[in-house]
């Protein structure tokens, strides 16, 4: 990561450099206007080219034929979800090749990529096993354990292309190459259960110890623990020294930055069953799993660790887990295997799915339902809150402000058949359709009134003139002011950098011929910064005696306010700067 860095920084820096050396180029005469407009494309041409490659090589690519891979068979799998029965489920895929998988396909599901992720869910995600980070502002799905299935409430998982080896999930239907799966544990977007829940430490690095707490905190201290972790029974290296640091974390040393490098990690089942995986490494390449006696391999992607379904084993059985670099790279290792206890997390989903929540509509912004509520206890939600959500329980608002495991909606509920509904309005929201409707109101009444557009329009039309002098025969002004002090914007911005900067006469006269560049040339700007500095000076005296008035701004002229002058003060030190010009 410290070489990436370093690379970032020192480019930028380069380009930085390159972009200032033609720009000084061009502000010492030696490179005509023209050449430096010619330079500046290339520039960021080449600029952009680069960063384009460093990113390929960094993130690398999807094909858009991938994209679109079964598309129609996946619709037609996606509408059955919400034809089954009126219960409410989301729904994932089983190999997430994309981050937004339930926006393409239209789908109700967990994983997102945006820039204005939740960062609290990010975080909760990443603590339960969930591939993300809320540095990289995304969470995506990987078909993982029942427990976390439950907590999300996916219901129905798709595979693509290939069936789904996983007793968790019943096949309900197929369309072409992927099958549609159903979970044999659906738990609600909503559920009861015990006030223990608010003792979850949902904290722990280790995604099981997190997830083996969350059942003990469900089953009110019942169980304490769902799954058995698994020591590894060899570690090797190539181009690598590992020193583990015990709890699954090895960290890494490098031995030759010229060769590729490679960590195998050797598990063995203890038990016949499903074998769970937790792994995260640094900067690797690729990472797989593979089973003895069996060519297939599992492939893990690599950035972000998360919680992987690795099959049914039997006792005894080898698998390897291979972990690649490229050259010149390496990093730490975090790596758990655990096994699952079956019978206890039947007996918890038996707890947890007694009073879960029957949704009766739902909508992008809105899920209504009720619920029966055996006992006295917590009602959570798999809902990540933000500002905007509304909860109501039997008609009447509640606050939310306690959220299980950081992030979660929830609120406390008595026995008996409860009423939820749950909105979302953004805000602002109202505040907003209120400006943008009365700007609309005031656009249109003004482009449909050509009376008062017209004299709108000549008032804007007409120039400034403050003297108090009448008109000629022919109507027109006798006296403009901008005759008389030149450009209001060259006044202007005389009057801002002499006073409120208190730049000397050279640098103001640069400024104004950088900034006004084309629109007024040399002369015009030096002759109207000396009458600039002839008339600040000859009209002191009546600034001396302005009467009271408010100050608008950043300065004022006013001799009760932030202004010293004497009525007397003569300009030639500043007529005589400009004069070398």
């Amino acid at each position: 990561h410290i070489k990436d860095l370093d690379l970032f920084v020192y480019s930028g820096l380069a380009w930085l450099a390159l972009y200032v050396a033609i720009l000084i180029l061009y502000k010492k005469g030696r490179l005509p206007k023209n050449l430096l407009l010619i330079l500046t494309v290339i520039l960021l041409t080449c600029e952009m080219a680069s960063n384009t490659c460093t990113s390929i090589d960094q993130v690398g690519t999807t094909q858009r034929s991938n994209y679109y891979a079964n598309e129609a068979d996946i619709a037609k799998l996606v509408k059955k979800t919400e034809g089954t029965d009126d219960r409410f489920g989301r729904t994932e895929m089983n190999d997430n090749y994309i981050l937004n998988c339930p926006a393409m396909y239209h789908y109700k599901g967990i994983s997102q990529f945006s820039s204005s992720l939740n960062a609290n869910a990010t975080a909760l995600m990443e603590h339960i096993g969930v591939e993300g980070a809320p540095d990289k502002n995304r969470f995506n799905y990987n078909q993982t354990d029942p427990v976390t299935n439950a907590m999300l409430n996916i219901r129905y998982l798709i595979g693509k292309n290939l069936p789904i080896d996983d007793s968790d999930f019943k096949q309900i239907a197929k369309s072409g190459n992927s099958r549609l799966y159903e979970s044999i544990y659906p738990l609600s977007i909503g559920y009861m259960t015990a006030d223990t829940i608010r003792t979850w430490n949902y904290e722990q690095e280790n995604p099981f110890m997190v997830l083996d707490d969350y059942v003990r905190a469900v089953t009110q201290n019942k169980y304490t623990s769902v799954f058995t972790e698994i020591e590894p029974v060899d570690v090797s290296a190539a181009n690598i020294e590992l020193s583990s640091t015990g709890d699954g974390m090895w960290d890494s040393t490098l031995k030759n930055e010229t060769k590729k490098s490679k960590t195998i990690l050797t598990y063995q089942a203890q038990q016949t069953g499903k074998q769970y995986l937790f792994i995260e490494a640094d900067d690797a390449d690729a990472i797989t799993v593979s089973q003895e006696k069996k060519d297939d391999k599992i492939e893990i992607r690599n950035d972000c660790g998360s919680i992987v379904n690795l099959g049914e084993m039997d006792s005894g059985t080898e698998f390897t887990v291979t972990i690649e670099y490229k050259e010149g790279k390496g990093g730490s290792v975090v790596s758990h295997v655990c096994t699952m206890d079956e019978a206890v997390w039947q007996d918890a989903y038996k707890m947890l799915s007694a009073s879960m929540l029957d949704v009766t509509d739902y909508g992008d912004s809105c899920l209504k339902g009720t619920i029966d509520v055996q006992e006295d206890g917590v009602f959570v939600t798999s809902v990540p809150y933000e500002a905007g959500w509304k909860l109501k329980v039997d008609g009447h608002t509640r606050e939310i402000n306690e959220l299980i495991g950081g992030a979660w909606i929830s609120t406390s509920l008595s026995a008996g058949e409860h009423q939820i509904e749950l909105s979302f309005r953004p805000p602002g929201l109202i505040a907003g359709l209120l400006i943008t409707l009365a700007s609309i109101v005031q656009y249109e009444a003004a482009s449909s009134a050509p009376a008062l557009q017209a004299v709108l329009l000549d008032i804007l039309d007409t120039p400034v003139s403050p003297e108090l002098l009448p008109a000629d025969e022919n109507g027109q002004i006798a006296q403009k002011t901008e005759d008389l002090v030149g450009p209001y914007e060259l006044h202007d911005f005389f009057l801002y950098y002499a006073i409120r900067c208190a730049f000397p006469p050279k640098k103001v006269f640069r400024l104004a011929e950088y900034v006004f560049n084309g629109e007024y040339d040399h002369d015009t700007i030096l002759k109207w910064l000396k009458n600039f500095y002839r008339r600040f000076f000859s009209q002191q005296f009546k600034r001396s005696c302005v009467p009271d008035g408010p100050k608008v701004g950043s300065a004022t002229l006013s001799p009760r306010g932030d202004w010293r002058m004497p009525s007397d003060a003569v300009a030639t030190l500043w007529q005589q700067e400009l004069e070398d010009l």
